[in-house]
């Protein structure tokens, strides 16, 4: 999705630098165009400057970003190749302990107490 606005956002650029020239040579003139044609005419020629600089820091922040990761790229892979080394050296033996297993009491209710009474009752 980042992809295809981005791709977006530079097709705009590119359009409307290609379409530069041209608007310079159109704006304003009301007679020839009309007053609606030449109001959007004469905002084009107005916000021209704003977007030639937002183009221009757009590019710079494009070239910062990618110069940016490539940088943490290269440390991520450099950082992996020390751990490769790391994991290739013995490791300590880990020391197992065994566990003891402790009964539990019977809970009341739960039948080991009737039985226990059953068998004795009946003389098992």
């Amino acid at each position: 999705m980042k992809f295809l606005i981005v791709w977006t956002f530079l097709a705009l650029i590119l359009l409307s630098a290609t379409k530069a020239e041209e608007e310079k040579k159109d704006c304003g003139d009301a007679e020839k165009d009309g007053a609606v044609t030449a109001w959007f005419k004469n905002a084009g020629c107005t916000l021209k400057p704003y977007a030639d600089t937002v183009t221009n820091k757009a590019k710079e922040f494009g070239s910062t970003v990618a110069q940016k990761y490539d940088e943490v790229k290269h440390k991520l892979t450099d950082s992996d190749e020390k751990h490769e080394d790391a994991a290739a050296a013995p490791a300590a033996a880990a020391v197992v302990t065994s566990t003891e297993k402790v009964p539990l009491a019977p809970l009341p209710g739960s039948g080991h107490e009737d039985a226990a009474k059953s068998s004795t009752a009946t003389g098992a």
